[in-house]
């Protein structure tokens, strides 16, 4: 499992790895050979219980860089590099002492000037933000626009089936004449 968390020092993406089960010398496999394995009947041991436990963390600190995901209320959106600057590896209990209190998705938006400085700090000019800000911007608006149509199309499909159903009903609320039956002898 990988998760990305931030800290006073950049981006962090820490990778969690289970730690394996199987420390004996005979190895993990119950059975020799893929024919002994399938000719096997299933016995599962009732005390048997399965866990799965993690002892060791992968630290790994990311730059952070310019993005493009047009979700930002205004401004330039940021991500972390696909480089990582630095990986270390700990203990998860020194991991779980050190990570301190999970913060709230609120205290996870970054605000705008806090952005700008981290996008200046990464080297990335006020050009090319302002033109990222533009191209979000332009985003933002024609998802505006798609979603409204999609809400017209709603409202206008409704209204078709309404009408539709309105008609039939009357349709077949009408008396119409039948034909009268006669029978030759």
């Amino acid at each position: 499992t990988s998760t990305t968390a931030f800290s006073a020092m950049g981006p962090i993406s820490v990778e969690m790895r289970p730690i394996p089960e199987c420390r004996n010398e005979a190895g993990c496999l119950k059975y020799r050979t893929q024919s002994e394995s399938v000719h096997t009947p299933y016995r599962r041991k009732a005390s048997t219980t399965r866990h799965v436990r993690w002892e060791h963390i992968e630290l790994h600190t990311h730059d952070m860089t310019m993005g493009d995901n047009p979700s930002v209320s205004s401004g330039v959106p940021l991500t972390i590099s696909w480089l990582a600057r630095s990986h270390e590896t700990i203990n998860i209990e020194e991991y779980e002492a050190l990570r301190g209190e999970r913060r709230c998705r609120t205290e996870m938006i970054l605000p705008l000037m806090v952005r700008y400085d981290l996008a200046k700090a990464s080297g990335i000019s006020r050009l090319e933000m302002k033109e990222m800000a533009n191209k979000v911007k332009k985003i933002q608006k024609r998802r505006l626009r798609s979603s409204r149509d999609v809400n017209i199309l709603e409202i206008l499909r409704n209204l078709w089936l309404r009408l539709s159903r309105q008609s039939t009903d009357e349709f077949h609320a009408e008396e119409i004449p039948k034909p009268a039956l006669s029978i030759a002898a």
